[in-house]
Formats: C-alpha cells, sequence, structure tokens
C-alpha cells in the first residue's frame, strides 16, 4: 500500500493516483482509461444551516479532501460498479466523511440534484463506524434511533423520486463488526507510520489525542494540518479509541490520590464501554432487516405506481478484517478492507441475477 505524507500531497511531491495493485486487478480496473474518478456530490444548502463560517470551513475541507486525499477509486462501490461494466461518469458518490445515519436523506438529496428527482437504477446505502463516534457512550447513536433515521431516509427516497418505468433496486448493507477494531490481536499489532515513527495500532490509540509534531517533520504546515488531519482517531471517534481518557474524566478530583484504586476504576469503566459499544453494535446489525421489509411493505401499499425495491445484504455484517485491512490511522478501511465489501456485494448481486 501507498504511505505518503499530507504534507508531500499538498506540495505536489506525492501524487494519490492509483497504483497497480491486486485488488485492482482483480476488479478489471488496471486500465488507466478505466481510472477515471467517479463523481463525487456536494452539499446542498440546507446541509449548512444558518452559519456562513460553518460553510467556508466545511467546503475548505470538502474541497481539500476531494482535490487532494480521497482517492474514490479505491471504494468498494466505484470497485463493484466498474466490475459489472458501469462507466464512471455514471457512478455518484454521494457520501461524506463522518456521516451518520441520520444524515441519509440529505445525501438522497444530492443525487436527486444531480438526476433531476429520478433514482438510478441501483442505489446503496451503507454507513459504517461513525454512529458509534461521540464525545460519551451516552450520545452514541442509539439502536431505535439508527433504525428509525433508516426508515425515514428510504421513506424518504421514494416519497420524493419521480416514477418511472425503469426499475430502481436500493440494496442496504448491514453493519459492519466495528468492535474487532478493538480487540483482535492482529490489528491491535498493526503498524503504521505516525508521530514520525512505526507504531502500532494499539500504541497509537494510547496517545489520545496527542498531536503529530515531533522532531522528525521539518514542515512548519505540519503545525496546522495536525489539527486539520490528524493523526489520531481518538480525535474523531473517542467512544471507541480514547475510552481510558473518557473514563478517567469521570473520575473524581480524589482519586488522584489513590492511584491503585483509580486504576481499577478505569479498568471497569472501559470494560463497560466496551460492553456499550458491542450492544449497539448488535442492535444495527439487528434492525436492518425489519426495517427493510417495513420499508417495502409501505412503498407498495402508499406509492405503488413507483418502481423501486429494496434488499438487504446481511452479510457484511460477517466480514472480517486483518490489520493489513486498515488505512494509517487505525480506523478506516484502506483498498484491501474495500475490496472485501465490493466483493461481498457482488456475491450478492450475482446470487440475485442466479436466482440463488
Amino acid at each position: 500500500m501507498i504511505k505518503k505524507s499530507v504534507g508531500d500531497l499538498l506540495q505536489g511531491l506525492a501524487s494519490l493516483k492509483p497504483d497497480p495493485h491486486n485488488p485492482l486487478l482483480s476488479f478489471y480496473v488496471q486500465d488507466p482509461s478505466l481510472l477515471t474518478p467517479p463523481l463525487q456530490l456536494w452539499k446542498e444548502s440546507r446541509e449548512y444551516g444558518n452559519s456562513s463560517l460553518q460553510w467556508v470551513f466545511q467546503n475548505f475541507l470538502d474541497g481539500m479532501g476531494i482535490s487532494y486525499l480521497n482517492t474514490p477509486e479505491y471504494s468498494w462501490g466505484y470497485l463493484a460498479a466498474k466490475k459489472q461494466g458501469i462507466a464512471s461518469n455514471q457512478i455518484y458518490l454521494a457520501s461524506q466523511y463522518g456521516a451518520k445515519v441520520e444524515t441519509i436523506s440529505r445525501q438522497v438529496d444530492r443525487v436527486f440534484e444531480q438526476t433531476k428527482g429520478v433514482l438510478p437504477d441501483s442505489v446503496f446505502v451503507f454507513f459504517t463506524g461513525n454512529d458509534l463516534c461521540a464525545p460519551s457512550t451516552h450520545q452514541m447513536t442509539r439502536g431505535s434511533e439508527y433504525s428509525a433515521s433508516l426508515k425515514r431516509g428510504l421513506e424518504y427516497m421514494v416519497r420524493n423520486a419521480q416514477a418511472t418505468a425503469t426499475p430502481t433496486h436500493v440494496y442496504v448493507l448491514n453493519y459492519l463488526s466495528v468492535g474487532q477494531l478493538l480487540f483482535k490481536p492482529e490489528i491491535l499489532n498493526h503498524k503504521v507510520r505516525a508521530y514520525g515513527e512505526d507504531i502500532s495500532c494499539q500504541d497509537l490509540r494510547k496517545r489520545s489525542w496527542t498531536r503529530s509534531i515531533v522532531k522528525s517533520e521539518k514542515n512548519s504546515d505540519w503545525a496546522f494540518l495536525s489539527y486539520v488531519f490528524p493523526p489520531n482517531p481518538a480525535t474523531v471517534c473517542p467512544t471507541l479509541f480514547a475510552q481510558e481518557v473518557l473514563a478517567e474524566k469521570e473520575m473524581g478530583l480524589w482519586m488522584m490520590f489513590k492511584p491503585q484504586q483509580k486504576a481499577r476504576a478505569v479498568k471497569n469503566l472501559v470494560e463497560d464501554m466496551m460492553s456499550e459499544v458491542a450492544n449497539r453494535i448488535r442492535a444495527y446489525q439487528g434492525s436492518g432487516a425489519g426495517v427493510i421489509a417495513e420499508v417495502q411493505a409501505w412503498r407498495e401499499k402508499k406509492y405503488p405506481q413507483k418502481n423501486i425495491h429494496f434488499h438487504f445484504i446481511n452479510e457484511t455484517a460477517e466480514l472480517e478484517f486483518s490489520g493489513e485491512d486498515l488505512a494509517g490511522d487505525c480506523f478506516h478501511l484502506n483498498l484491501n478492507g474495500q475490496h472485501k465489501i465490493a466483493q461481498t456485494v457482488l456475491k450478492f448481486l450475482n446470487s440475485r441475477k442466479e436466482g440463488v
């Protein structure tokens, strides 16, 4: 896998153009003419609220990501679409960094803006780990909230789509088993490049909110980039990757003078957090099939003239990942991980074609 610093990318010293790689070769996208990126859909005005500063800052981050940091040619959706022979200009990415399931309606709006209200032949809906990310476990998306948001977003899609003779198939992928990022030895011991050294994912997370300023970094832009693009997953998802820090914050000041009791209390709180994360994942995974069945029945009754059909891909919940499937922040998936999801989706699509 490529290992390139943000500083090199922004200075034009490195490129994120996909290199020849087994997953790319296996999906027949090694031909440069097929590696043109998909269309990444921009946010709609209603997503920014009433704050002009939010608009400026969010557009800055999105622009930097699209121009320098994102590689949509590595996404599972792009790989799966290419395998089916779909042209790049017919592949739309409405997703966004850090999105939770509650944003599904706004992402649907982006598609409608591009297609004038006509749904594509195939629509894939997939939310990964962000609903588990919050300042505390109490603020993570609840299971009931997850299913309600998913149902509301899919109904919004049906309600606002134009009726067409061509059928649309909407595929909802089940939630990944994100908990394996926290306990699998091959993931915890996986080495990445951060803080100017090779460091395991486990040790990376222990540094919590520590910024990436180290003596080996020569460029002054790192001081800024360290805050905008932090190297540590604890910054973007403390409930998964900074549990000890969160637990310590719940300790009273008197615990400072009782280190042994504090250590035991922190250990117990972290175990409780891990259990809560596992419960949320089970709730997310257990609600998807029922939501899809309800929405399908609702569509047939309420909008029989709309040729929209819903399918649930449960197999993504069963995917197993290793350290080699993770990006340099030990949180997001790299090309190997995206390849696994694409294979799962294609297997499901092929089974439908074969009538299995």
